[in-house]
């Protein structure tokens, strides 16, 4: 049980209040990469409304890989795993039971459990795992996305 117990207390840490008042702050950003990527299965589920609300595996692939997020700590399988834990979560919860796609609020939970794999503990400082969060979404993760979404918009006029 210690195992279970740990990844309990970890998801607490991921959701905590501060993590989300985080998002809240970044959310227009957030939002924007979130429906630019998403609306990469548009054109396959052209009757789907909806379709530009979730995100699928593939397409979170493409947005980690086109920002450079993979790496030896962020790899293919790791991220597989990720998207998993959350969509099961999700489903236990009640929220949202389409195991093959994501909404926003579980791409929230995935990019928290990205930052916490892409930026190991020994790597953080002692300060709260929000402090880690705001300077990945910040400095990385934010900043890359958004000069991608701007480079592909203009390729498109």
């Amino acid at each position: 049980m210690p195992l279970v117990d740990g990844v309990k207390k970890k998801r607490v840490e991921l959701n905590s209040a501060n993590v989300r008042a985080l998002f809240v702050f970044f959310d227009k950003d957030l939002r924007k990469i979130f429906r630019a990527y998403a609306e990469g299965d548009q054109a396959a589920i052209v009757a789907d409304v909806q379709g530009n609300e979730s995100i699928n595996l593939a397409e979170l692939k493409k947005m980690l890989s086109d920002c450079s997020m993979m790496d030896d700590n962020l790899t293919n399988v790791k991220l597989q795993s990720i998207f998993a834990e959350v969509n099961v979560g999700s489903a236990e919860e009640g929220i949202d039971e389409n195991d093959s796609e994501m909404s926003y609020d579980e791409f929230l939970s995935t990019l928290a459990l990205i930052c916490d794999v892409k930026i190991p503990e020994k790597g953080r400082s002692r300060d709260g795992f929000e402090y880690t969060l705001y300077a990945w979404l910040q400095l990385q993760f934010i900043p890359t996305c958004r000069r991608l979404i701007n480079a592909k918009a203009k390729g498109k006029k």
